[in-house]
């Protein structure tokens, strides 16, 4: 994994974490991973009881993401999928058990998080800052075009992802994906604690999931 030194002198202090998982076409164990997500989502809710969005986006990491999409004129995505589970009472649910665990995780760690089918990787993982021009197809099917000084990541010549247009369609997680690699983007302000603490919740997540998945500790980058 490689951060530019374009992508880092635009936004300083950013960070990147990676962590691959396999074994996803194992037996899961929906009971045990359905009661384990009811039990985070109650806890994430007394955790937030009082939540007011004002006094959320001062606190870290959530002020590091806001701060970036500020700059673009658009609000966190990870906020407005918190508040759907704090304000709205949804639950988080996804055709897919390994989009599923990525979403808990992501939710209670407030750190934004793409996840793509390893099997369709080459392994060639760049850090990019956007010129503004360069296309993708995202995960609804899309055509995007990246902002300029956006951050996106790439696999060799292929867009993975981007802060601002999210993932492409092609590497997308399904319920078939027998693998992920879980990708993160840390702004500036977001530290490397904060990827490990949710790098220790998401492998947890997923051996209750799929009990017999095998799971690679998280790694951090810097440029």
């Amino acid at each position: 994994m490689r951060i530019t030194h374009e992508a880092a002198q635009r936004h300083p202090g950013t960070i990147f974490g990676l962590m691959a998982v396999t074994g996803l076409n194992t037996p899961p164990d929906r009971a045990g991973w359905q009661a384990l997500r009811e039990e985070e989502t109650s806890a994430f809710r007394s955790a937030w009881a009082l939540y007011d969005r004002k006094n959320a986006v001062l606190r870290p990491p959530l002020n590091a993401y806001a701060g970036y999409y500020r700059q673009f004129k658009k609000t966190y995505p990870v906020l407005l999928q918190m508040e759907s589970v704090l304000l709205k009472g949804r639950s988080i649910q996804s055709s897919s058990l390994a989009v599923e665990t990525m979403f808990m995780a992501e939710v209670k760690h407030g750190l934004l998080v793409a996840g793509h089918d390893l099997e369709k990787l080459s392994g060639g993982y760049t850090l990019n800052l956007a010129r503004g021009g360069e296309n993708f197809t995202m995960v609804a099917g899309q055509a995007r075009t990246l902002k300029t000084d956006d951050l996106y990541m790439a696999d060799g010549d292929r867009i993975l992802s981007s802060i601002l247009e999210g993932q492409d369609y092609y590497t997308r997680l399904t319920e078939h994906s027998a693998g992920a690699l879980y990708c993160v983007y840390g702004v500036g302000g977001v530290t490397a604690a904060h990827m490990e603490d949710f790098f220790m919740d998401l492998a947890r997540y997923t051996q209750s999931a799929f009990p017999a998945a095998q799971v690679e500790a998280g790694r951090v980058f810097t440029a």
